[in-house]
């Protein structure tokens, strides 16, 4: 078979240079051709480090370009609908990095453009694929753990206080900080494992660190690289500026039988700094599983049972490059698949839509201080 052709957007900020080391990872047949970016200077070093593909500042250039049969969205969220809409039009299948889109009209309209064009695609909620989060699904489907009732979860990641304000804390460039950010994977696994999207939402944000420094033309991992270099104190005339975003949040979702899912999620380094990257409680009829995820963890986390099957459950040894790349195959896959008309089951644009549902739903519920019905589906 030849190689899958796989053009990048967005390649030398912090997604766009993971998705490389992670397709450089996997041991599906492709090849890197294309990157695209708006930073020249950067853009010639990458390529210099991929091994020179074709580099283009115009993203419309790239994916009209026959040697690109797969496109990568690694763009801040704001980006997503009119780089993923051009895709469509070009032809081009595409993974495009979560959440999907900024609300859920965006989300919608990139649905209806790669059914409209036949296209594949894939949204990178990879912690579906997390080995312990697999497990859980395994047991839930064979029935050892009866049906959920129930989901509680929290994921931490500790933005240094002194970390610049990027996109991310711009309201209109980021879909709605913290819930948005890293939240709409775990509304993804929670819509996963309870098979269905829930009926209402209540939310609410906070901001923890109000003030951030002022550093223009940085990306996520420059933004992060100058904060532990400057951990001890701001160098002079550096201004602070108001954050837009939330960097907490939490939301209580219902599911059909009056189940409920809880999802904490938090940025700010005071509250992040203990724990594993991901917990989860999975209660059921039977027995409750507690998932941790964790990539510097053996088997990326860790899995105990309680009740039924009581006991912890042994992991695959697996560290976060190689498994990474086994999920990237798994993508790849899905949009030749899904651009063959056939039936895959990584994560979709209809699974990304349907996260952004309860995200949109969230942000209404924060806005009006009250619950929420979350848009049903069709």
């Amino acid at each position: 078979m030849q190689p899958v052709k796989v053009g990048i957007i967005g390649a030398t900020g912090n997604q766009g240079r993971a998705f490389i080391k992670w397709l450089q990872s996997s041991r599906k047949g492709m090849h890197i051709t294309s990157l695209c970016d708006t930073g020249l200077e950067h853009l010639k070093s990458l390529a210099n480090e991929v091994g020179n593909p074709a580099i283009f500042t115009d993203y419309v250039a790239m994916l009209r370009d026959a040697d690109v049969g797969v496109a990568i969205i690694a763009s801040p969220d704001h980006l997503h609908c009119p780089m993923a809409l051009e895709a469509a039009r070009a032809g081009k299948g595409m993974i495009c990095e979560k959440p999907l889109g900024l609300n859920l009209d965006e989300a919608t309209r990139m649905v209806d453009a790669v059914r409209k064009a036949r296209v594949g695609d894939a949204v990178n909620f990879q912690h579906r694929y997390a080995p312990s989060v697999q497990e859980v699904k395994r047991r839930l489907e064979g029935g050892s753990l009866g049906e959920i009732v129930a989901f509680h979860s929290c994921i931490s990641v500790p933005l240094p206080d002194l970390m610049p304000v990027t996109w991310r804390q711009r309201r209109g460039n980021s879909a709605g900080g913290a819930m948005a950010d890293c939240g709409s994977h775990l509304v993804d696994i929670a819509n996963w494992l309870f098979g269905a999207t829930p009926g209402r939402a209540i939310a609410c944000n906070g901001i923890v660190v109000p003030r951030r420094p002022s550093v223009p033309d940085l990306n996520l991992v420059e933004a992060w690289g100058w904060a532990v270099e400057h951990k001890d104190g701001l160098p002079p005339g550096i201004e602070m500026v108001e954050v837009e975003t939330p960097d907490y949040s939490q939301i209580l979702l219902e599911y059909p039988g009056h189940r409920l899912a809880t999802i904490r999620v938090q940025e700010a380094e005071m509250l992040a700094r203990i724990g594993p990257y991901i917990t989860m409680e999975v209660h059921c009829e039977k027995a409750t599983a507690l998932c941790e995820v964790d990539w510097g963890m053996q088997g990326l986390g860790r899995l105990r049972v309680f009740g039924a099957a009581a006991g912890e459950v042994p992991l695959p040894d697996t560290d976060f490059a190689a498994w990474m790349g086994e999920v990237m195959g798994d993508a790849l896959s899905a949009v030749e698949a899904r651009s063959a008309g056939r039936a895959h089951g990584f994560p979709s644009f209809e699974d990304g839509a349907k996260v952004q549902r309860v995200l949109d739903a969230a942000g209404r519920s924060v806005a009006e201080g009250r619950w929420v019905q979350v848009a049903p589906e069709g």
